[in-house]
């Protein structure tokens, strides 16, 4: 019963202490080293914080350009096979023009076919519109 009893007792009343501000107590040239950590601090979490972001942009476009230069050399080598597959299929076509049984014949003044001239026909006034007539004059033609 003793526990119980000690349990419903009010603690005393005892007055708590403020404790001084100890800030208020530091010299001035301690103060301000402390200022000067805090401010080293910030400066280097944002100096890290700007090397992590300008390396990870350098890291993406890279990859992007690696990737699109592979893309590049693969254009270009489909380009060298069009081209050498078009050159032997010309090859081929010449190697026939020159046997006598293909029926072909060659080229001469006599057998050339000439053509006259398409007539020019004028557009009807209603089709000729510009661009300034269309969507007027304020608005620009490009960027």
């Amino acid at each position: 019963m003793s526990v119980s009893r000690h349990r419903l007792q009010k603690p005393k009343q005892e007055k708590v202490k403020k404790l001084p501000a100890w800030k208020s107590k530091l010299p001035t040239g301690l103060r301000a080293l402390l200022f000067l950590k805090r401010s080293v601090s910030v400066f280097l979490f944002l100096s890290i914080t700007a090397t992590v972001i300008v390396y990870s942009r350098k890291e993406y476009v890279e990859g992007e350009w690696s990737k699109s230069y592979r893309e590049l050399e693969a254009w270009l080598r489909d380009e060298r096979e069009l081209t050498a597959t078009n050159e032997a299929i010309k090859n081929q076509l010449a190697d026939l023009a020159e046997k006598p049984k293909t029926g072909l014949v060659p080229i001469t003044p006599k057998t050339t076919i000439f053509l006259d001239a398409a007539e020019d026909h004028p557009l009807k006034e209603s089709q000729t519109t510009t661009i300034r007539e269309t969507f007027g004059e304020k608005t620009p033609l490009g960027y």
